[in-house]
């Protein structure tokens, strides 16, 4: 063979090996960052130290609290962005839609306080609560005419506030970190600071189960859109899918850092994180499959999602809301 066949092969080899190195590169990219169309945008905020986010019921409005004390309000996601001084200063523990149009916050010091919208009118609540204890999360159900409301407190106690006064008991944590409501408004579940899970008999006024499948805190809770499944993660990255009902474990699995933030949407959950990853899973009765994940480069303090499933906007602790995409490619888009 002549030398310059040699160098011919050589180079069509080295030429081969190069291309190879590059597909293998891309590929470990694509799978460690985000595609091009998963970032959206950021919106600005004339605020700073965003902590906090939730959706109106009705996807009108999206709500950011500060550590500042200061609520953001952004009308459809971009179209227009405003901020409310709420007057205090501490910073905001609890963030909540009563309604479509009306928006409620709580702060560190105790302080409660909720917003029409889209005026923005301060709305008068009542004022017997405990003092200078945070309120942590918030739900609501329907009471005959009128809307009951129970609030978490940072020291362990339940708050309902209903027509015929406040009441305020024990919950049996030393601190609820989040509640929902389930069986049709009926039942009361609560996550606190020591890991347990606690249904709660509303009609009773008591517990009627505790559980204890997390050893971290429980900074989160979800229902599934159907209300027959239910999400529970912590600090550890322990994620459980339960039956709320039979109050069973179906499945159990895990992510490398903290759960900061957990939404549910059709079959798949959505978790943030500390290390600033946004995770998709596939959840059945049986198993739990990451989908597909992307790093947004800051750690994820919260997280909601778009009632159209489309869109992911998390906060970090800087003054945006940053929109991400997931493409129909993942599965949790439509085509």
């Amino acid at each position: 063979m002549s030398r310059s066949r040699r160098i011919n092969r050589s180079l069509l080899t080295a030429a081969i090996v190069i291309v190879v190195l590059l597909a293998v590169g891309f590929a470990f990219i694509a799978t460690r960052s985000p595609v091009a169309d998963e970032f959206v945008e950021s919106l600005a905020t004339p605020v700073d130290q965003l902590s906090l986010l939730v959706h109106s019921p009705d996807g009108r409005y999206t709500a950011a609290g500060t550590a500042l004390g200061q609520v953001v309000i952004a009308h459809r996601i971009g179209d227009r962005v405003e901020w409310i001084d709420s007057g205090g200063e501490a910073p905001l523990t609890m963030l909540a839609f009563v309604s479509d149009e009306l928006l409620m916050s709580g702060d560190r010091t105790g302080l409660l306080q909720a917003w029409q919208l889209p005026e923005f009118e301060a709305v008068e609540l009542v004022e017997s609560l405990p003092a200078s204890v945070a309120m942590t999360c918030a739900a609501f159900r329907p009471v005959d005419s009128s809307v009951q409301m129970i609030l978490g407190l940072a020291d362990g106690r339940l708050v309902t506030i209903d027509e015929t006064g406040t009441r305020t008991r024990k919950s049996g944590h030393r601190g609820i970190k989040a509640l929902i409501l389930s069986d049709r408004n009926a039942t009361l579940i609560t996550a606190g600071t020591e890991g347990r899970i606690i249904w709660h008999d509303l009609e009773a006024e008591r517990v009627s189960e505790t559980r204890t499948e997390h050893q971290a805190e429980i900074p989160v809770l979800v229902l599934s859109p159907d209300g027959g499944r239910m999400a529970s993660a912590d600090w550890d990255g322990e994620i459980r899918i339960w039956d709320p009902t039979s109050r069973k474990v179906l499945v159990k699995f895990d992510q490398p850092d903290a759960v900061s933030g957990l939404a549910w949407v059709s079959d798949f959950i959505v978790t943030g994180s500390w290390d600033g990853l946004v995770r998709v899973w596939r959840v059945s009765d049986s198993a739990a499959e990451l989908v597909t994940q992307f790093d947004t480069r800051r750690p994820v303090h919260a997280l909601t999602v778009e009632s159209a499933s489309e869109r992911i906007l998390t906060v970090s602790g800087g003054d945006s809301i940053d929109v991400w995409r997931l493409s129909s490619s993942d599965g949790l888009s439509e085509p």
